[in-house]
């Protein structure tokens, strides 16, 4: 403070002292110095646990009680005759000088009857005592006393440091995103994956602002993310925990779905917090969206064909019209064009055959020539599709395309007996995309139906003269459907089967000798391996896979190194085929092989194999196309097992603890719950032991914290040993467990928490053969009453277990009441145990 400063504090202090001297010039000089208290005065004095003193009306301390000398290391009373604020340092927290603070708490409390404020002592030997001091007004002989009480803070301090460095560690070591909440509502702290989930730059970006300040205004439900933010933290400052689905938006305005879980937290002797757990579920999300699509895709190729082949010569126009229809709508397409070619003068022409709307079709009289998309021609006569934005086409391609203003286009080759019959163009006026891959093989298949049925309705005479290939085509169609039908109805247990019998089906539709399925993935040495998952042999059955070596993809398919665009179908003789290649059939001569690759989600997924005994074997294009659409749906259906494989692995994970393999506090809180419930609707008795084991603290700082753990995995094993499957074990928090026992009364809760007792106290290690460790139990047993919690068990038994701490360690308390808070018993005598 400059020197001017410190002049005028000076005076201020002087004219508030002088300004108190005059209003009691009127009072005697003795009964101003008087240094005496009346008997009672300093009886009250002396039974106050708080620092206490009397002062005269110019702040002199007249009397004061032991508990002021012993804080402020003052010898005897008489040496503490002065002014309360002399033995503080010269200024206080907030800068002002303490001569100036304390006349002028004087002046208000003498003013007003009472005023309280934080205030400083300096004691004897310099050590500085924070404390919480109020003055009261009080009438003595025609004047007026000032009676201080002050509370030492120092302890509190010490807690509150001690929490807030406890809330860093747990903020810095937890993976999930976490941030803790205020009772205004505010973030206080969170920690790095809190940051990077919000987006922001770093933690002041995010402290201080509210949970909805990271929201989108309208939650997914149409509620507002104000309302809705605070109604869960007032659910979760209430009953102390709550849990719900949350979409946050990150500072670039992307918006991430969450689990959000809401802890009450005690964070000093008279607040709570409320630590929030985020758990970002955008993968989750994302395969749960791939799963639908997935789904409605199958669904839609399955009722396509059901229409095409229920469909006839009369009703085969109307069937494909509104097959175009039921795509579109379901593909979210504004139009689906068919094309068929037709030859005038030696030259390829296209011509619209039929349309979605139908009243385009107008638009589009005559026949246009190929010579505008040669990129196109080429492109179909490899069964390749035209998947693009019109806008990167070249001009001349979108000179022919540009009359409906179309934004993307996937145009689908329809090829048959090999010839280019013509194409479909799927059209999306709105906006620019990119078919995906499973949209591109839905549609595949979908128009390889369609280009059937048209066919066949078109060439009737054509199909009578070859009933024989007309039943062919119709037994590979059902054959599909069937496959659909059976991967569609089929469950996990029963997946297997049904996966060879639709393997035995698509053999069996196109006249195959032998079937097999192959799944591809990268080997240590980054090469590309081929694994068979399932092979069936006409006549034989299925064949054992178990032992069949992996094949180097690459190695044994040269065909196939160039990217997943150009994957081609292979149909050779065996004969003509390297050595290694021909390990993929069973039989010996010069059968035809059929390889298809199999690409998902533009990955390449694996390939069927169709081994056929007669030499030179030519499969047609629709026999292939069939072929690949059933064993598509194979390769779907077994990604949707493992994608549900997956998710249930992550939620068993996010039940149960890492260390000690027992309940987590969410899983077991939503559980107990349950059990709760169902106790008291049958009237049946609901028993809580609460378990803290002792001193273990220690363990970690005397033997470190992995044999700490090893203490931990130790006593869940015995918990776990002593407690039925339908019993909830639950890992509280750090060492603390909670055992909810179903249908369990008194005497049998008590057998339990003995057995665990004992088990503890005998329990051996062998890396540290003398280290011993005892557990202090907390229970509670009754039959619950409608309208009672199961939270309230749970914190009756930890008081128990407080008690049980209290009365030495190594024992077990009782709650004898569930409505009084104060009624504990021991289990016994002779139950109890020593503590060690």
């Amino acid at each position: 403070m400059k020197k001017e400063n410190k002049k005028f504090v000076k005076a201020d202090a002087d004219g508030v002292r002088n300004s108190i001297i005059k209003k009691s010039k009127s009072r005697s000089t003795s009964a101003v110095a008087r240094t005496d208290a009346s008997d009672s005065l300093r009886v009250m004095l002396d039974s106050t646990p708080l620092i206490c003193a009397v002062c005269d009306e110019c702040g002199r301390l007249i009397d004061c009680n032991l508990e002021m000398l012993r804080v402020l290391k003052v010898k005897s009373k008489p040496d503490a005759t002065k002014h309360f604020f002399n033995f503080s340092p010269k200024y206080q927290y907030d800068g002002m000088a303490s001569e100036e603070k304390g006349m002028r708490s004087v002046e208000l409390a003498l003013q007003t009857g009472f005023h309280s404020f934080e205030w400083e002592y300096l004691a004897t030997d310099n050590e500085r005592v924070p404390t919480e001091t109020s003055l009261v007004r009080v009438t003595w002989n025609g004047g007026y006393r000032i009676l201080v009480y002050s509370r030492d803070v120092r302890e509190l301090q010490k807690q509150k440091k001690l929490t807030e460095e406890r809330t860093a560690m747990m903020l810095k070591t937890l993976p999930l995103a976490t941030f803790m909440i205020s009772e205004k509502c505010e973030v206080i702290d969170c920690n790095e994956a809190a940051i990077h989930l919000f987006g922001a730059n770093d933690k002041h970006h995010v402290l201080n602002l509210f949970l909805e300040d990271f929201s989108p205004q309208y939650q997914p439900n149409g509620e507002l993310s104000s309302d809705k933010a605070r109604n869960y933290m007032q659910q979760a400052f209430k009953e102390g925990c709550v849990t719900f689905e949350w979409m946050h938006k990150m500072a670039n305005g992307g918006m991430i779905p969450a689990q959000v879980t809401l802890i009450r937290l005690q964070w000093n002797e008279n607040e709570f917090v409320l630590s929030a757990y985020a758990q970002d579920l955008r993968d989750i999300k994302e395969a749960e969206q791939e799963m639908i699509h997935r789904s409605n895709y199958l669904k839609t190729v399955t009722i396509i064909a059901e229409w095409l082949l229920s469909s006839d010569k009369k009703n085969g126009e109307d069937t494909v019209e509104k097959s175009l229809e039921f795509i579109a709508l379901n593909m979210n397409l504004n139009g689906a064009k068919i094309w068929m070619n037709t030859e005038q003068n030696g030259d390829m022409y296209y011509a619209l055959y039929k349309s979605w709307p139908a009243e385009d079709a107008v638009k589009w009289p005559g026949s246009y020539a190929y010579n505008n998309l040669p990129f196109w021609k080429d492109s179909m006569l490899d069964n390749r599709v035209i998947n693009s934005f019109v806008s990167d086409l070249p001009r001349a391609e979108q000179a022919s395309l540009d009359k409906d203003k179309i934004k993307s286009i996937l145009a689908v080759p329809l090829l048959v007996a090999d010839n280019l019959w013509g194409f479909i163009c799927f059209e999306d006026t709105q906006k620019e995309r990119v078919f995906t891959g499973l949209e591109e093989q839905m549609l595949r298949s979908a128009s390889s139906l369609i280009v059937s049925t048209i066919v066949r309705n078109r060439a009737v005479s054509q199909m009578l003269k070859n009933n024989r290939e007309l039943r062919k085509k119709s037994y590979l169609m059902s054959s599909v459907n069937r496959v659909a039908e059976l991967i569609l109805g089929s469950e996990k247990s029963d997946f297997p089967p049904v996966i060879q019998r639709t393997m035995k089906l698509l053999g069996e539709s196109v006249g195959a000798n032998q079937a097999s399925l192959w799944t591809v993935h990268y080997g240590t040495d980054a090469a590309l391996y081929a694994k068979r998952l399932t092979a069936w042999q006409h006549g034989k059955g299925f064949i054992e896979t178990t032992h069949r070596p992996e094949l180097k993809v690459y190695d044994y398919i040269p065909e196939w190194d160039v990217p997943v665009a150009g994957l081609r179908d292979i149909e050779n003789s065996l004969g003509g085929m390297n050595a290694h290649l021909r390990q993929l059939s069973l039989l010996n001569g010069n059968e035809t092989l059929l390889l298809l690759p199999l690409v998902l989600r533009n990955t390449f997924w694996g390939f069927v194999a169709f081994t056929y005994e007669k030499n030179n074997h030519h499969t047609t294009e629709e026999e292939r196309s069939i072929l690949r659409s059933g064993s598509m749906m194979i390769a779907e259906a077994i990604t949707r097992q493992e994608v549900t494989a997956i998710l249930k692995i992550v939620e068993e994970k996010a039940a149960t603890d890492n260390l000690t393999g027992l309940l987590t506090r969410t899983a077991f809180m939503q559980a107990a719950r349950a059990l709760f419930a169902e106790s008291q609707r049958n009237k049946k008795p609901f028993s809580v032991l609460f378990m803290d084991l002792d001193h273990f603290k220690n363990v970690n700082d005397q033997h470190g914290h992995a044999f700490g753990d090893a203490v931990l995995v130790r006593f869940a094993e015995i918990i776990k040993a002593s407690t039925r499957n339908n019993d909830l074990c639950c890992r509280y928090g750090g060492e603390e467990v909670v055992v909810v026992l179903a249908d369990s009364d008194s005497n049998a809760a008590e057998n339990v928490a003995r057995r665990i007792v004992q088990d503890v106290r005998e329990a051996a290690f062998e890396s540290d053969k003398n280290f011993r460790f005892t557990v202090s139990v907390g229970m509670i047993s009754a039959i619950p009453a409608m309208g009672e919690q199961v939270h309230t068990y749970i914190e009756k038994a930890d008081l128990a277990l407080y008690e049980a701490k209290n009365n030495g360690r190594n024992r077990i308390e009782k709650h004898a009441a569930i409505h009084d808070a104060h009624a504990y018993h021991s289990v016994g005598a002779s139950d109890r145990v020593s503590s060690i």
